[in-house]
């Protein structure tokens, strides 16, 4: 449960100065419950046509509003039975240059993460770079950037990524450097087009783990069978640094007559030290399809096939109760095969400033998984109201 309210300019006519605030919050119920609060101010402005400047402040907060117990959840497995807070402030101001056909534009990224429950304060300051090269009238741009980002390791930020986080876990804040370079354009009002390749760097980053125990009871029937009985599965962070490859295509058929089209093609690979897997599918596509009528209704559908996936294990097995042995102590991959999603959505224009709309997912009932062991209930649907102003 959740909602965004956004009051500003749209950033189109960068000629005066444009300026927007955001707000957004959340309520999520997983192994913990996570109340988030979000604040987003944007402004920009190109002056002289070779000149301008962007500037871009966001602060995310984020509490857990009741104190829970790991061991009544997985046994064998420890975690404090605390209240956390965690916020995230980031100041991002960037000089923008055109010069004939090249752009530029450069500035800094200030990161601060303060995490009071641990007492952990990060700072960090990395240089941002993106430039651009128009060459043949917008067909063909070839571009190059480089870019760093604070990771959030605190266990707020963790449990916005997988609600089955357990209780307490954390990991220490991390950093990606990201370096990309492609080409992109436009040819005519018809066609997009955008091609890229990266690499990035990853330290500490934190790749969440199943975690769970197998308790070996002896069967009373037959002394010489097991039972086991499987602790619920919850999920930790595990600090790697490693390299991300990426390689990606994206092909849009610009609205004609109402109608537009999209393909989209992502390739990604990982290289964490210790040969943990990653934590993104080898491989993406997806279709997508729309039409809509004089800004009064518009339906789109959307397939997209997700390729092999690796997930992380860790468990142990521990024998039966006055048995002799040790505990053994496992961590196995798990690999899925390719799935597809198939997504419908509409929205209606029901008055001036009132739309209504419905969003459908998953609705071949495809076991889909955010998170490995919880497959996806099937297909969901969603409505509600949509207020511009």
């Amino acid at each position: 449960m959740g909602g965004n309210l956004y009051f500003g300019n749209d950033f189109t006519d960068l000629s005066r100065f444009n300026f927007g605030i955001g707000f957004g919050w959340g309520f999520s119920h997983g192994s913990t419950e996570q109340a988030d609060v979000d604040f987003y101010a944007k402004a920009a402005m190109m002056p002289h046509p070779r000149h301008g400047f962007e500037v871009t402040l966001a602060e995310r907060g984020a509490i857990d509003p009741h104190a829970h117990s790991a061991a009544s959840l997985a046994p064998g497995m420890l975690a404090d039975n605390t209240t956390g807070h965690a916020v995230t402030v980031i100041f991002a101001p960037r000089y923008v240059m055109k010069l004939g056909k090249f752009r530029l534009k450069a500035g800094f990224d200030m990161s601060y993460a303060r995490n009071q429950e641990w007492k952990q304060k990060d700072f960090g300051i990395w240089p941002a770079v993106e430039t651009s090269y128009n060459i043949a009238d917008g067909a063909f741009v070839p571009f190059l950037n480089f870019t760093s980002r604070l990771v959030d390791g605190s266990a707020e930020a963790l449990s916005r990524r997988n609600h089955y986080l357990f209780p307490g876990a954390q990991g220490p804040t991390g950093w990606t450097h990201d370096l990309r370079l492609g080409f992109s354009g436009n040819i005519g009002d018809i066609f997009a087009y955008r091609l890229s390749g990266g690499v990035s760097r990853l330290e500490n980053y934190q790749i969440l783990v199943a975690e769970y125990d197998v308790n070996l009871s002896l069967e009373p029937d037959d002394p010489g069978a097991y039972h086991a009985h499987y602790s619920p599965v919850m999920f930790a962070p595990e600090r790697v640094n490693g390299e991300f490859y990426t390689v990606g295509a994206e092909l849009k058929l610009l609205p004609v007559g109402g109608f537009s089209a999209g393909l989209t093609a992502n390739y990604n690979k990982f290289d964490l030290r210790g040969g943990i897997p990653g934590d993104l599918p080898d491989y993406d596509v997806t279709l997508s399809l729309g039409y809509s009528y004089k800004d009064r209704f518009s339906i789109s559908a959307r397939a997209k096939l997700i390729g092999d996936r690796a997930f992380a294990n860790d468990f142990v097995v521990y024998p039966p109760e006055g048995a002799i042995g040790e505990p053994a102590y496992n961590s196995p991959v798990t690999t899925l095969g390719p799935v597809v999603d198939l997504s419908l959505s509409a929205e209606v224009r029901v008055a001036r400033d009132f739309w209504v709309f419905v969003e459908g997912g998953n609705l071949t009932g495809a076991r889909l998984y955010d998170f490995n062991h919880y497959p996806s209930a099937g297909a969901d649907v969603m409505a509600g109201i949509k207020v511009v102003f």
